[in-house]
């Protein structure tokens, strides 16, 4: 044989070597776990690809892994179910399996998976799983109460002091929140109109989809100061359907010019784009005796912002009038605020600019945050100032 084909015979096997898939018995799991701790996700995931792995099931858990990290769900579900059927007692195939279930946004399937696990043997590592899952829902009771099992679990001390610290965080959001608000308002025209209240409540959760809110404080108009009593009961999922929320206020101010002013608005999630909403107000005050009005309104999300449509029906002594005003609603969120701006045509012809903005969860120290101030002005010089302030659990 010539030294010509010896050279191409040479590079034909070096070719074959390469081509050749790698034997998955050669592969270590532990070369793949050093390649994940590094941060070369893509490498360790490319030579498992091009690896034969179909006899290690320690290498499938890695590739599932790893394809899950990359939100290729349905891939990395087939091989774990076939794991779980060929190997019953890995459970910690049932663990990854559950956690790209909730990742999915199918906490029900999530739920079944672990609870099967949890039938052969308990572990502090599903019940973490579960709370987790109930913390993306806001079901906060349910989450202190796996948090707490969890801690309850565990048996190794550093892992210990890192479930309890997760459990009293949880318990955070299921404390109730004292709160101070301030709100004012400005009219050039009217200046006998003009208010400013000051009040100190609590908001207070319940349960999982429960929340009430109390507050008390005062009232400064030009030539009287009144009381003012609140309170607001807000109630969505797991009571209500998951896509639904129902929010009620009851408002009294006393004095000479007393008022008693209740609302409710029921929401509704017509898709990931649409909300429908049916907002009732009754208002008692001064000679007004019978006044109410009822909004219907559709809200629909653009990429970088909404924009809702509200038409309002207003009932008082003279009947209904089905067609008293229309608002036109664009929210523009920004990094750090949002900017509100508001058309409104009222009966008569009558139209009205209004343009304002948000900001919310502003840390002034150790103890207090601006939860929320919110202002708007419009084009008959009335404006409003609202700032609530929460003092931190």
């Amino acid at each position: 044989m010539n030294m010509k084909y010896k050279i191409i015979l040479f590079i034909f096997i070096l070719i074959l070597l390469f081509t050749i898939p790698i034997m998955g018995k050669d592969l270590e799991a532990s070369y793949i776990q050093e390649l994940i701790s590094k941060g070369k996700r893509d490498k360790a995931l490319k030579l498992l690809n091009n690896t034969d792995i179909e006899s290690n099931p320690d290498l499938l858990y890695y590739k599932a892994l790893l394809l899950s990290w990359n939100e290729e769900y349905e891939l990395a579900l087939d091989i774990l179910t076939d794991l779980i059927k060929k190997h019953p007692d890995r459970l910690d195939f049932y663990n990854q399996k559950a956690r790209i279930y909730g990742w999915m946004g199918n906490y029900k399937k999530a739920s079944e998976i672990i609870e099967r696990a949890q039938k052969k043997e308990i572990s502090p590592v599903r019940t973490t799983i579960l709370a987790q899952h109930a913390e993306w829902q806001n079901k906060w009771f349910e989450a202190v109460k796996l948090r707490k099992k969890a801690f309850e679990q565990v048996e190794d001390n550093e892992l210990k002091t890192e479930y309890k610290s997760k459990w009293r965080k949880a318990r955070k959001n299921i404390l109730p929140t004292n709160f101070i608000k301030m709100e004012f308002t400005y009219n050039e025209d009217n200046q006998s109109d003009l208010y400013s209240n000051i009040l100190l409540g609590q908001e207070r959760p319940i349960k999982d989809g429960l929340k009430i809110e109390g507050s008390g404080g005062i009232r400064f108009l030009k030539n009287e100061i009144n009381f003012l009593a609140r309170t607001n009961l807000s109630i969505k999922r797991p009571i209500l359907p998951p896509k639904m929320s129902l929010d009620s206020n009851l408002n009294f101010s006393g004095g000479k010019n007393s008022e008693i002013h209740y609302n409710s608005k029921l929401n509704y999630i017509l898709n990931s784009k649409n909300t429908l909403g049916l907002f009732i107000n009754f208002y008692e005050f001064n000679d007004q005796k019978d006044y109410q009005t009822v909004e219907l309104q559709n809200e629909y999300k653009y990429k970088n912002s909404v924009i809702t449509f509200k038409n309002t029906s207003r009932h008082n002594v003279d009947g209904w009038n089905y067609d008293f005003s229309q608002h036109l609603d664009l929210y523009y969120p920004f990094d750090s605020y949002l900017l509100h701006l508001t058309l409104s045509h009222y009966d008569g012809g009558e139209y009205v600019f209004r343009a304002g903005f948000e900001i919310s969860d502003i840390f002034l120290n150790e103890e207090w945050k601006i939860n929320n101030l919110y202002s708007w002005l419009n084009n008959k010089s009335t404006g409003m100032i609202n700032v609530k302030l929460d003092r931190k659990k």
